[in-house]
């Protein structure tokens, strides 16, 4: 059972006067290049995000096409779908992530950083296979999955260790640590057939992550508690409620200082896309293996 609460901490928060179009985003940007090649159909693209969370990846999507797609999002969290119901920007429903609550078939379905948090790899194995079926002719799914036993990786060094060994499970909901190998082992290609393959989130992205995101975590849960800890939400998520609160402005001021490390890791993926040495996420474009669109 997963320890993490997604109703009192949800992730994928935004707000619209918070959506600036952000250039260092890999997944935004990737994204963005399928719908200029697919966008020029008659019909709208249909999109789903599974485990959309508050829909900010969706938000960023809308923004930038919304005469094109129409969006569609799915989670296990209440709150986050408040969130996302709220930006008034698609149809949203709450729904395990191995559920398609939808009759529509589409032309993108995303999961973006959701396949970690599954109860288990068997579970996976049934998302991805419902997702397939609810492809649309020559529709492909995009997956964003943290490899975080990739050898020499800043999660694979922390797993040797007792006290950081279940970081990402403590403070991201992560069940399943993935490396490279044992996340393709789950695709089954008699469904589905890879037709792109990069990754990310090599040693400057990892360094941010540390310093940025689990050191004040880690430094706040030891000192002032676990509520204060889950209140600091990641740098992409909305701050905490609390107007000009000491906690806001550390915040902001750690998003500051985090900014160089984003260009340098942003700039260390584009050069090493092709490399999974140390790398700590997967990305992959799926269709469907029966598709006539190769």
């Amino acid at each position: 059972m997963n320890g993490y609460d997604y109703e009192e901490n949800p992730q994928g928060l935004t707000s619209k006067k918070n959506s600036e179009k952000n250039e260092l985003n890999i997944n935004h940007q990737y994204i963005y290049k399928l719908i200029e090649k697919y966008g020029h159909r008659e019909e709208k693209l249909r999109i789903l995000e599974v485990g959309t969370g508050g829909a900010r990846n969706l938000l960023a999507l809308h923004k930038e096409y919304s005469e094109k797609i129409e969006l569609f999002g799915t989670d296990i969290s209440a709150s986050a779908l408040k969130y996302a119901s709220d930006l008034k920007i698609g149809t949203f429903r709450q729904s395990s992530a191995d559920v398609i609550p939808f009759e529509e078939k589409f032309h993108f379905i995303l999961m973006i950083d959701i396949l970690e948090h599954l109860d288990s790899e068997d579970m996976a194995i049934r998302t991805l296979s419902n997702a397939q079926k609810s492809l649309s002719e020559g529709g492909c799914i995009y997956i964003s999955v943290p490899t975080e036993l990739n050898r020499y990786s800043l999660t694979w060094f922390f797993s040797k260790f007792y006290f950081f060994k279940n970081l990402t499970k403590i403070y991201y909901g992560h069940l399943i640590q993935f490396n490279t190998k044992s996340f393709l082992d789950i695709i089954d290609t008699n469904k589905l057939t890879i037709i792109d393959c990069f990754y990310s989130f090599h040693f400057f992205s990892q360094i941010q992550a540390l310093l940025f995101f689990y050191c004040p975590k880690i430094l706040l849960n030891l000192f002032l508690g676990k509520r204060q800890a889950n209140n600091l939400r990641d740098s992409n998520e909305l701050l905490s409620e609390g107007g000009h609160s000491l906690l806001s402005i550390a915040k902001k001021a750690l998003i500051g200082v985090s900014f160089p490390f984003a260009i340098l890791g942003f700039k260390e993926t584009c050069m090493r896309k092709n490399s999974d040495f140390a790398a700590q996420n997967l990305h992959l474009l799926l269709i469907r293996a029966d598709s006539k669109v190769k």
